[in-house]
């Protein structure tokens, strides 16, 4: 059944529900909300012009679930009635207490979409774990008291309420919600899911923008309402696998370092959908085609195994995020900020290392970040080199971890990367390379000195490396800093080579040093023999206080020379030689390179 109606009158006549399959509350101040106060002031300004014309909010898609008192589950359009009640909610509230619409008017809007003192119902509920905080924040059933907002979900419902009230002037609110209030939509009514599986998915098959995660949802469900003789029951456990999965999705916005939810369903579909060329960025072709493959009577096992699969790989991806505090391996490929061609591999590894250390997990994080590290940080190896290669053996991974570890390995090996990365880490212009990857090494080293000397100080986490605040920030500091008068004397490297030494010296590995942003500051272009004085008992920084080793003593004050530089600069290329060999972790035998696809 589809009728067009005023929103009042529906939510007179029903309590409606956000099923658990569905995405929590999710629209954010720009565009969603912005774009909603502006349609309702478009709108404001029409009906001054011409009374009569009226505001189309658009179609809703309901399942009947109960017929006394009514009550829907919302299938689409959940986000725009979460928002329309959190709107008229908040604006009833601040009306109230400033009396600009009739006591009548405010009462019989108040037991459409929020409270029904009759029925003593909540009128509209969001999904089970935020409608505490919805009840208690939003709707304020509850008097004074509140919940506390623990989900991204959550505080979203919250700053969705704040920005209207920051956002809509005491005046205007009695004449936006009686806009939002006799606002037409379209509703299409059914009563199973399996109708309303298919209503959706021919509905957001004609243009309706969705994520891919929300399209293949909608088509899996689709394939079992054509392919299953009683998909009631098998509908339902699609319909709760894909509750976990935005629950994970939810958990996941707390890491910054999160895929998001389309590239992590790709990362899956290249790791266990078998696929030709670029057919796994775009998953629900690529699952077409494959469930077209499979027999009509199987196709039910299929789409269940599937989805089960799915959300294995977001478990797995949030498994891995939280144990980036304790697994120093993976942490380190993190930091390098060069996941995406790592990822589909990562998942399907770490669901087939079933063992409670993951070690052949940590070993092929080991490895990739060898590879990240030398080749695409300091070999300057293309973006997606490799990239092809990771995903077709994170396709026809299924267990061999030595053909993983021998196949890993050897990718260090391939397009001239140790003779670019020796080259490039030698260069006189190595400060110039890109910063993180240059600070990258020195806060390895650093750990590598505190790992010899635990008893002084623990090892900097990768969270103290990304660090934002100005006063633990580190950066890379200059030992012979760049603005000394000397820079312009000629000297000869190691190597034979003669040069200024701004040109042959300044920039290299061993004149640079890991420091805070804040004592890099407090230093300025202080000699160096003030600053090394300075790191002996200011600075917590290991690699700084050993800086001394390599100064030469005259007349009573440490000078930092060419000498100095290289000396040090030895002992950090023997350092970064060892760290980054892939012979250290694991002895492979040596293949040919393989072309890319």
């Amino acid at each position: 059944m589809n009728t067009t109606i005023p929103l009042q009158e529906l939510f007179n006549s029903a309590v409606f529900r956000i099923p658990q399959y569905q995405r929590a509350y999710s629209w954010e101040e720009t565009p969603q909300l912005a774009a909603f106060i502006d349609d309702l002031r478009q709108q404001s300004l029409a009906q001054q012009k011409n009374s009569e014309k009226q505001y189309f909010m658009g179609t809703l898609l309901l399942h009947q679930t109960q017929a006394s008192p009514i009550e829907y589950d919302i299938v689409d359009g959940q986000q725009r009635l979460t928002t329309t009640v959190i709107f008229i909610a908040t604006g009833l509230e601040i009306i109230g207490k400033n009396k600009k619409l009739d006591t009548k008017t405010i009462k019989l809007l108040r037991r459409a979409f929020v409270f029904d003192e009759d029925l003593e119902m909540q009128k509209f509920h969001t999904i089970q774990e935020d409608n505490p905080l919805f009840r208690m924040n939003v709707l304020k059933l509850h008097g004074d008291k509140v919940a506390n907002s623990d989900s991204p979900s959550m505080r979203k419902l919250l700053e969705a309420q704040d920005y209207f009230k920051k956002t809509i002037a005491v005046d205007e609110w009695a004449k936006l919600i009686p806009i939002v209030a006799r606002a037409q939509v379209i509703t299409y009514i059914v009563d199973n899911p399996a109708d309303a599986t298919q209503i959706f998915e021919l509905q957001n098959d004609r243009g309706k923008k969705l994520t891919d995660l929300e399209a293949l949802k909608s088509y899996l469900m689709h394939a079992i309402y054509l392919s299953a003789k009683n998909p009631e029951d098998l509908l339902e456990t699609i319909q709760t696998l894909f509750a976990k999965v935005y629950r994970i999705i939810e958990s996941l916005s707390r890491f910054e370092q999160s895929p998001d939810e389309d590239s992590i369903l790709s990362y899956h579909c290249a790791g266990f959908v078998d696929w030709k060329y670029e057919e796994w960025r775009d998953p629900k072709n690529l699952v077409k085609a494959t469930l077209a493959k499979v027999s009509h009577d199987k196709k039910p096992d299929w789409v269940l195994d599937f989805s089960n699969q799915l959300l294995q790989s977001y478990q797995s991806v949030l498994a891995m995020l939280e144990a980036l505090d304790y697994m120093q391996e993976l942490s380190e490929l993190v930091v390098l900020d060069r996941m995406a061609s790592f990822w589909p591999l990562l998942i399907k590894i770490w669901r087939y290392d079933m063992q409670d250390t993951k070690s052949q997990f940590v070993l092929c994080c080991r490895l990739m970040e060898i590879f990240a590290f030398k080749g695409y940080a300091i070999a300057g190896v293309r973006a997606d080199t490799g990239a092809s290669h990771l995903r077709r053996w994170a396709r026809e991974f299924c267990g061999d971890f030595s053909w993983l570890s021998n196949n890993l390995t050897n990718l260090s090996l391939w397009w001239d990367i140790p003779v670019r990365f020796t080259q490039n880490i030698n260069s006189p212009y190595f400060y110039n390379f890109s910063k993180a990857d240059v600070k990258y090494i020195l806060w390895k080293y650093e750990n590598n000195l505190r790992s010899k000397h635990a008893q002084h100080q623990p090892l900097l986490t990768w969270r103290d490396f990304l660090c934002k605040d100005p006063k633990k920030k580190f950066s890379v500091e200059h030992i012979s800093p760049q603005t000394d008068t000397g820079n312009t004397k000629i000297v000869k490297w190691m190597d034979d080579t003669e040069g200024e030494f701004q040109e042959l010296a300044l920039h290299r590995l061993g004149n640079l040093v890991l420091d805070t942003v804040s004592l890099n500051s407090s230093k300025q272009n202080a000699a160096v023999w003030k600053k090394l004085e300075q790191s002996q008992f200011k600075s917590s920084i290991l690699s700084e206080k050993e800086i001394s080793l390599w100064a030469e003593k005259t007349k009573g004050k440490l000078r930092w020379t060419i000498k100095s530089i290289q000396e040090r600069h030895a002992v950090l290329l023997e350092f970064a030689n060892k760290t980054w060999d892939p012979a250290v972790y694991y002895r492979a035998t040596t293949q040919k390179e393989e072309s890319e696809e």
